[in-house]
């Protein structure tokens, strides 16, 4: 298995809003708003680090792990050309919402 990298570790509330709306992942437990705020988030990332597409598409999520408390998942995507890899951890929150942390591997 790949070594991960911690190029990039963030935590928010699925209340932030901020592109397009993105083509939405199959096979996570992301309901498709948190779904949409994941990409979100991993499109202002990219753009950050100048990564330009304007789309971003999810290819495939794989389930890492899952408790009660949180799961984490693999989201395997495409940026323009580039093929980007991130872990995702979803945690519930006490009033019914959900937060989300990323990590780009390497």
């Amino acid at each position: 298995m790949n070594e991960t990298k911690s190029e990039n570790v963030e935590s928010n509330n699925t209340a932030n809003d901020a592109t397009k709306s993105p083509t939405v992942a199959t096979g996570s437990v992301a309901d498709s708003q948190l779904t949409e705020d994941i990409i979100k988030y991993i499109y202002i990332s990219e753009s950050s680090k100048g990564n330009t597409a304007s789309n971003i598409t999810v290819n495939s999520v794989k389930l890492i792990s899952q408790t009660s408390k949180q799961t984490v998942e693999e989201w395997m995507l495409t940026s323009g050309v580039s093929k980007i890899v991130y872990t995702v951890t979803i945690s519930p929150t006490t009033d019914g919402g959900s937060d989300f942390g990323v990590l780009k591997k390497s």
